[in-house]
């Protein structure tokens, strides 16, 4: 059975603990126990308040799935993982 670990406070998940400034690099890790489920793909989707999803393609790793981005624009932000 496949299991899934992020944890928005935890610092191997999310390299910012809490809003993210304007411009500065941050990194999500997805780990995963068995990547037999998530062998093909893992897209990291972020939304901007009132603007369209965007999907990021997340890079697979050695424990599970890893993007880094830079928010430019300041605002109100939600993500997800697919």
């Amino acid at each position: 059975m496949s299991s899934i670990y992020y944890n928005p406070l935890d610092l191997r998940c999310k390299s910012v603990i809490g809003g993210i400034p304007t411009g500065k690099e941050v990194c999500f890790n997805l780990f995963t126990t068995d990547d037999a489920e998530f062998s093909n793909s893992a897209y990291f989707v972020l939304n901007k308040d009132g603007a369209e999803c965007v999907s990021y393609p997340m890079q697979k790793t050695e424990n599970g799935w890893q993007i880094r981005i830079k928010i430019h624009e300041r605002g109100l932000y939600y993500y997800r993982f697919r």
